[in-house]
């Protein structure tokens, strides 16, 4: 839910209709393959726990075969994707620190370009994000407005 990892986007033509070039760059940082680890351990020994354990006929994802840690990672690193929410790809920081926008919502290097979505949000949230994306329009609008 909250990566330390962190990908990129960068454009990838002088076309304005061009695909942007993408890259993920899931589980560059260990830490976030060791919590998926021990969450997928975890998940098993609830599996295994009463009165859950009466309703699970097999495993299915990774499947039973898949036992030691190395194995395990193999699963996670081959099958991990998104979850259709990214934020995060133009966030919000320090432009030192891999920021695409200031505090006032402009992109570094730009006269007057703004971005207002979730992708300013710099790190992931335990929320749904409307209300969050709500709250950053309305603060856009008043910045425009000035």
């Amino acid at each position: 839910m909250h990566p330390f990892s962190y990908g990129s986007v960068h454009i990838s033509a002088s076309e304005p209709t061009a695909v942007p070039a993408i890259d993920h760059n899931y589980l560059d940082n260990e830490i976030d393959v060791r919590i998926l680890l021990k969450g997928y351990k975890l998940l098993r020994e609830i599996y295994k726990t009463s009165p859950l354990k009466e309703h699970i006929v097999t495993e299915v994802n990774p499947g039973a075969e898949i036992q030691t840690d190395a194995d395990l990672t193999e699963y996670i690193r081959r099958t991990l994707g998104t979850t259709f929410h990214p934020i995060g790809t133009a966030s919000m920081l320090p432009r030192k620190d891999g920021g695409v926008v200031d505090s006032r919502l402009k992109v570094y290097g730009t006269q007057n370009l703004r971005v207002v979505d979730a992708s300013i949000i710099p790190i992931h949230l335990s929320a749904h994000l409307q209300g969050t994306l709500y709250a950053i329009a309305e603060k856009a609008a008043d910045l425009i407005k000035e």
